[in-house]
């Protein structure tokens, strides 16, 4: 199988469609890239999130220290590499942004350096986006 990269943004919730604000349980963006997986056979991309949903930090926590969790340890829908980070606006958790397709760290430094440039083009609701993981350099 060939290196796949998925990179996606997705938001539930409120979204700005067909003239009005709606509600939609899942972002348009994440269901594209359910698809992708599917059609890719990659599982990484809901390990990560779920780990970030469990954990409520970075999914590379899981990696750096295990002995915190070690419940999940064995746990295969939880994913302890880096290349997720929780989406927080205005201290709610919005989600996660999620990188997966490179070695772990370059998933995790991707997703901290798009998650700031989205901080510093103010392409998200809310003024306090929050970006809640080192580079690893």
């Amino acid at each position: 199988m060939a290196n796949v990269l998925t990179v996606y943004f997705s938001r539930k919730g409120e979204n700005y469609f067909g003239g009005a604000i709606r509600s939609i349980p899942k972002g348009n963006t994440e269901v594209i890239a359910e698809y992708i997986q599917q059609a890719a056979g990659i599982v990484w991309l809901e390990r990560k999130e779920n780990t970030v949903k469990t954990i409520g930090k970075p999914s590379i926590e899981l990696y750096w220290h295990p002995e915190q969790y070690p419940e999940l340890q064995n746990d295969e829908t939880q994913a302890p590499f880096g290349g997720a980070l929780p989406y927080i606006v205005n201290g709610e958790n919005r989600g996660a942004f999620i990188v997966s397709g490179l070695r772990h760290r370059e998933d995790h430094d991707l997703a901290v350096e798009a998650l700031k440039s989205v901080k510093r083009e103010q392409r998200c609701p809310g003024k306090d986006l929050r970006v809640s993981a080192v580079s690893l350099g």
